[in-house]
C-alpha cells in the first residue's frame, strides 16, 4: 500500500512539474508586442489614433489595467518622438508631423518644422504613440 501510494505521489509531482513547465514555455512564447529603443524607451506598439483633444482618460485607463504590462505610459517628448522615427522601421512612426508629444508637462504637436501647444491647434486630429520609461 506504501508503494502505491509512494508511485502515485511521484507521478502527482512529474506531472504537476510538467504541466508547470508547460505554463512556463507558453509564457515565454507570448513575447509583448511593445519595442524597448536603447535599453530604456517602451513604445507602445500601435498608435492610439487620432484625436482632436488631450485623451487623459484613456491614457489613464491603459494605465490602470497595465496594458502590455506596463502601468506608466504617457506622451514622449520631443527628442523621444524623434527617436521613433528615426527608428520607423521598428515604430512605424512614418514622421513627427502631427504626433502629439509633451514638452515640460504641456502637451505640444509640431507641423511643417513648427511647434504648437495643443490647444492652439487649427487642423485636423493629432496622432498619439505613448511610449514608457523604467
Amino acid at each position: 500500500m506504501k508503494r502505491i501510494l509512494l508511485v502515485l505521489a511521484t507521478l502527482f509531482v512529474y506531472t504537476y512539474q510538467a504541466q508547470g513547465q508547460e505554463i512556463r514555455e507558453i509564457k515565454e512564447e507570448v513575447e509583448s508586442p511593445t519595442i524597448c529603443l536603447l535599453g530604456y524607451l517602451y513604445v507602445f506598439p500601435e498608435d492610439l489614433g487620432w484625436f482632436d483633444h488631450f485623451p487623459a482618460d484613456v491614457i489613464i485607463s491603459i494605465n490602470k489595467v497595465g496594458t502590455y504590462g506596463r502601468k506608466n505610459w504617457r506622451l514622449p517628448t520631443w527628442t523621444e518622438l524623434q527617436l521613433l522615427y528615426n527608428n520607423k522601421d521598428k515604430t512605424n512612426v512614418e514622421s513627427t508631423t502631427s504626433y502629439m508629444y509633451d514638452k515640460n508637462g504641456r502637451v505640444y504637436y509640431e507641423e511643417d518644422d513648427d511647434h504648437y501647444p495643443f490647444q492652439n491647434y487649427g487642423g485636423e486630429n493629432c496622432r498619439i504613440r505613448l511610449v514608457s520609461t523604467d
